[in-house]
């Protein structure tokens, strides 16, 4: 696996400004809130010919200091480069991820968001990328790198 940690920094805005739907803009920091609680979350893209390529749109993000680690489910295959630039606060993320492991990020948030994000896939088909955010949270003693699944009652594990 490949890092490049002084650039890994946008990971944890692309958590929260894709887990909510483009018509609840206005519900951003709360979202952001919410993920940062629960320690983090899971989200998926859509992977068509082994790349996705999107564009958030501009968010709050209250100017949060976030880290954690960034991990593709164990299931998928291949490896996974994951690009990522927030032009509004000049910060960027090139990492390699193979599934399973955790690739570890630090990010100063600035008082609003917006993300361009390209992923490709070392294999050139369709699929559902899902990814973990983890983050660290002070009262918790869970690991970030370590992806929550739900328990087949809804709740997280």
């Amino acid at each position: 696996m490949t890092r490049s940690r002084s650039l890994a920094v946008v990971l944890p805005a692309l958590a929260v400004l894709l887990a909510a739907p483009r018509s609840a803009s206005a519900q951003g920091p709360m979202e952001l809130l919410r993920v940062i609680r629960q320690g983090g979350g899971w989200i998926s893209l859509p992977i068509n010919e082994g790349v996705a390529d999107l564009t958030s749109d501009t968010v709050p993000t209250l100017g949060v200091a976030l880290a954690g680690c960034v991990t593709v489910w164990p299931g998928h295959s291949g490896t996974w480069i994951l690009e990522a630039t927030d032009p509004l606060n000049e910060q960027g993320l090139e990492a390699t991820a193979t599934p399973g492991e955790g690739v570890p990020f630090s990010y100063q948030t600035g008082p609003r968001s917006v993300l361009d994000v390209r992923v490709r896939w070392s294999e050139p088909r369709d699929t559902t990328l899902h990814l973990w955010v983890g983050l660290d949270v002070p009262t918790s003693r869970e690991d970030p790198c370590t992806p929550r699944y739900r328990k087949s009652s809804g709740g997280e594990s």
